[in-house]
């Protein structure tokens, strides 16, 4: 007569806790794994944006792509808007959507609008040429320091900014004394914290950054509103300073 070999009840107990053990073990490591090459999708991808911004610029003797899609009820040009115009110069097309993006208004309208996502990235307004005194820099020869002044951030998932294709870092000067004034203004327009408390920034040199919003605007200590120094300015072509 052959023997049976059976689990027990405890022995079974035993191997259902080591396996839930080990899920709850490698189930934060798979997701920090996977935020982590989201990030790196997203910063790859704003990367490509900043290059085709510079072969955009090549071809049309040094001029900025227009932004198009405006926040609020103001009217606005899809067709014309940056995003579209840079896609045709990036080798394998340009992801309009962030991977961790989760703002309900690719489907939903957004309610101040009435229209959709259609990007997760913005442009920096001081390059539109909509603003007094800063026509000049709808050119990137006319700015000094290029390296040190974004043309793309990730916008806000929600709100009036969550259906445009810019951003107004211009409004935020007077918030930038430390990162708890800057922070909730910022997050009005700019996803501020998409990548584990940071977001990507492109460049007019072409390159990519992961930054905290800290570290791309902040007042140095004593600036007045009459008198603004800066300690870090990554979005004002005037007074770029890292």
């Amino acid at each position: 007569m052959r023997a049976r070999y059976a689990f027990t009840l405890i022995e079974l107990l035993v191997v259902v806790s080591i396996i839930a053990l080990l899920i709850a073990i490698l189930l934060p490591a798979l997701g920090r794994a996977r935020a982590a090459a989201n990030m790196t999708a997203c910063l790859s991808n704003m990367r490509q944006m900043a290059i085709a911004t510079t072969a955009y610029a090549t071809d049309n003797r040094q001029m900025l792509p227009t932004i198009g899609l405006s926040h609020g009820t103001v009217s606005h040009d899809p067709q014309g808007s940056w995003f579209y115009l840079l896609d045709d110069y990036a080798d394998t097309g340009l992801l309009a959507a962030c991977p961790d993006d989760a703002s309900p208004h690719f489907a939903t309208p957004e309610p101040l609008s009435g229209r959709r996502r259609v990007v997760s990235f913005g442009t920096n307004y001081y390059l539109s040429g909509s603003l007094n005194s800063y026509e000049r820099f709808v050119s990137i020869d006319a700015v000094a320091s290029p390296s040190n002044v974004s043309h793309a951030f990730e916008l806000a998932e929600e709100g009036e900014y969550a259906s445009a294709d810019h951003a107004h870092p211009e409004q935020l000067i007077f918030y930038a004394t430390d990162a708890e004034t800057l922070r909730p203004r910022a997050e009005e327009m700019i996803q501020i914290d998409r990548h584990d408390g940071k977001s990507t920034w492109n460049f007019l040199d072409g390159h990519a950054e992961i930054l905290p919003v800290e570290q791309t605007l902040l007042l140095a200590p004593g600036s007045t509103l009459g008198n603004l120094n800066w300690q870090i300015n990554l979005h004002d072509p005037k007074a770029s300073v890292r």
